[in-house]
């Protein structure tokens, strides 16, 4: 919304400063300024006029400042100067075009101003112009697609509904055709339960063939002599004291080795000895001093 307007050197307007409410009313005579207020508006929405005719006679600049929400916004005009401001940002206006910044701030179309004399707004136009009119609005066509598209939506809908009543229906008499399935399920459920306790009874008589046949063997087995095992007791007890003596001679053979080890072990010892004692006397004997003799 538009608080604060303020005219600088437009038309007739030399210096003008106005606030604005929701609804604002201009009135007074012919000549006053009515209409070149308007002018200054559609000056910063659209940047039209052109030129600069609507500059004062005796003034070299016009400019039209203007407070819309929290943006302030400025439009001037001069030989040199062609611009337009909004918050302290400069933008250069090129003809008839206006900074999209601006212009998506201001929102303003040909359709928030009526001329001058102009009868009840879309009252006396033609239906195509009102449509036109009012498709700059709102997107009329994509309100006619979605339009469409909810009417397609809605016949599509009836034709699965129907479908699926049909579909309820035949499995209706389906369901009819098959109450006998209850029924025999039923049967089938019992046959299923007198079936599982058949086997059980088969297994049941099974278990008790196989323990009266392990039952006869063991009577064959009792009733069979038992042999004497004096003969077999008595050749056990030989051959436990084979085993002792066994594991005696194991011993004293151990032994022996080990003995036959030291013997070796001791001989090996006076032949190195006899050795040693050769190469300290020499040829001669130390206390007689005659010539030793030598085995061959």
């Amino acid at each position: 919304m538009i608080t604060d307007l303020d005219i600088r050197n437009f038309r007739h307007n030399e210096r003008l400063n106005i606030k604005l409410d929701r609804i604002t009313v201009f009135r007074g005579p012919s000549g006053s300024g009515k209409s070149s207020l308007l002018g200054a508006l559609k000056w910063v929405f659209f940047n039209q006029p052109s030129g600069t005719n609507f500059i004062h006679w005796d003034h070299k600049f016009a400019a039209v400042k203007l407070i819309a929400g929290k943006h302030t916004i400025t439009r001037r005009r001069g030989k040199s100067k062609n611009i337009y401001r909004m918050d302290g940002q400069r933008y250069v206006a090129f003809g008839a075009s206006v900074p999209e910044s601006i212009r998506t701030v201001l929102n303003v179309s040909n359709l928030n101003f009526q001329r001058q004399h102009a009868g009840p707004f879309w009252f006396r136009e033609t239906a195509g112009e009102v449509s036109r009119q009012l498709n700059a609005i709102v997107n009329l066509e994509l309100i006619d697609t979605t339009l469409a598209n909810i009417s397609k939506e809605q016949r599509e809908t009836k034709t699965k509904i129907k479908l699926i009543d049909e579909r309820v229906t035949e499995a209706e008499k389906e369901k009819k055709k098959l109450r006998w399935v209850v029924g025999f399920n039923k049967k089938l459920e019992s046959l299923e339960r007198d079936a599982e306790d058949y086997a059980k009874r088969v297994e049941s008589v099974r278990l008790l063939v196989d323990l009266v046949d392990k039952g006869k063997q063991h009577q064959k087995a009792a009733s069979q002599i038992i042999p004497d095992i004096k003969p077999l007791l008595k050749l056990l007890k030989q051959w436990r004291g084979a085993q002792t003596k066994y594991e005696q001679l194991t011993e004293l053979f151990g032994r022996a080795e080990e003995y036959k080890e030291i013997v070796e072990q001791t001989d090996n010892g006076i032949k190195e000895n006899e050795r040693k004692l050769k190469r300290l006397m020499g040829e001669r004997c130390p206390l007689c001093g005659n010539q030793l003799k030598t085995k061959t």
